[in-house]
């Protein structure tokens, strides 16, 4: 399930189990870290 999409960034939530509670997966659709802007690494620091 998609609990956030924005410029760069996306949150995806996982399954849930007993074992964890469930967990996030934060995506980003640049290539590498250094093609991410300052806009970018503030919009992760929110997340």
């Amino acid at each position: 399930m998609q609990l956030y999409k924005g410029k760069t960034w996306e949150v995806v939530f996982g399954e849930w189990s007993q074992e964890f509670i469930g967990y996030s997966i934060i995506s980003c659709n640049k290539e590498a870290l250094s093609d991410l802007t300052n806009d970018d690494w503030v919009e992760l620091g929110i997340l």
